[in-house]
């Protein structure tokens, strides 16, 4: 049949025809089918299983590195062993994995708060890979610095005991009053050995008002300055009136009113007399009352001669040789003074100590 189209054809066939192109599709279409089943099993392809003998498996750490949520340490620099539990399989591994420096402790009263990233890091750095160990951290973790409460009371003795050793040398150790301590009851520091340095000054005359530096170590680093004061006494006897005198009253011993009496070396007016300065060459220079300190600034020594008084001049050798003349003296002068004297009969001027009442010693 041909086609009733012009210029085109149509392939036309009968019902065998038709059966055979249709099996020739068949076939294009489906080769598997196409052929037996025989021929089907053998195209298809075979499952190869993989030679696991020759693979070995991913390794287990041989550590395991569990790190607590608060720490608290007592160094300048924090270790591994300080924050963490270490877990590991040999004694030695445990020891040298707690012993590796991660950082710096954190100052006293601060927190340092770490992120995993960064201690993970540092381990990294230090050669802690994660086929060594594994780590574990907590959802926080927080570092703190350990501290210990220093009581301050007991310094006070120590800063008592070097004042009394300094003047052991000037007075009697038992007489000795330090007193008004000024320090803190108590100080908070980082916890460690315990020491400290002591900078003193005496006061003038060994009595008054002073200052001190007290420094406090830990593991002999600074830790702490107190700059404080004190107050430096000592206990000494003096005569004291046992009545009241008037002033230009000769002292005279054994028939004197006065008694000894311990007093602090602050509350008297000048130095003190002793039982042994007392004579009758001594009067009150003002008026005592009764229980007053006797001391050399309430007496004078009685003038035993005048300017321009004659005296008499003693010259007395060891051997027995005495002389005696008559001169004048050029100046006033109490027992014990050395004044200048002018021979009457030669006019010569010399110098002589005062020995009595208008008497003077040329020495020979």
């Amino acid at each position: 049949m041909r086609s009733s189209l012009p210029g085109r054809h149509r392939w036309t066939c009968g019902g065998a025809g038709l059966g055979l192109l249709v099996a020739l599709l068949l076939s294009a279409m489906s080769p598997v089918a196409a052929r037996g089943p025989r021929e089907a099993r053998a195209t298809t392809p075979a499952v190869v299983e993989p030679d696991v003998e020759g693979l070995e498996p991913d390794p287990v750490p041989e550590a395991t590195i569990t790190f607590r949520p608060l720490s608290v340490v007592r160094k300048d620099e924090y270790t591994l062993g300080d924050v963490a539990t270490v877990q590991a399989p040999d004694e030695a591994q445990r020891r040298r994995l707690e012993s590796l420096v991660l950082g710096q402790s954190p100052g006293l009263g601060y927190r340092l708060t770490p992120h995993p990233r960064q201690i993970a890091a540092s381990l990294e750095r230090l050669g802690v890979t994660s086929a060594e160990a594994s780590l574990s951290f907590p959802k926080q973790m927080a570092i703190e610095r350990e501290v210990q409460e220093v009581n301050l009371v007991p310094f006070e003795g120590r800063i008592r005991d070097e004042v009394i050793a300094q003047l052991a040398s000037q007075a009697d150790p038992g007489r000795v009053i330090v007193e008004r301590i000024q320090l803190p009851p108590s100080v908070t520091l980082v916890a460690g050995i315990l020491s400290h340095r002591l900078d003193l000054r005496l006061p003038r005359r060994s009595v008054g008002s002073t200052s001190f530096v007290l420094e406090l170590l830990v593991d002999g680093v600074s830790q702490k300055k107190f700059a404080g004061s004190l107050l430096v006494d000592r206990e000494i006897d003096v005569l004291e009136a046992t009545r009241a005198m008037k002033r230009g009253e000769v002292i005279r011993r054994g028939s004197l009113p006065v008694r000894k009496s311990a007093r602090r070396l602050s509350q008297i007016r000048g130095a003190p007399l002793a039982e042994e300065d007392l004579s009758d060459m001594l009067r009150l220079s003002r008026d005592v009352g009764a229980g007053d300190a006797l001391t050399w600034s309430c007496v004078k020594r009685q003038t035993l001669v005048k300017r321009g008084q004659p005296v008499r001049m003693v010259l007395q050798s060891a051997g027995g040789l005495y002389v005696a003349t008559v001169g004048r003296a050029r100046a006033d002068g109490a027992l014990g003074d050395t004044i200048e004297v002018e021979n009457s009969s030669s006019g010569k001027r010399i110098l002589a100590v005062v020995a009595g009442n208008q008497v003077v010693q040329v020495p020979f």
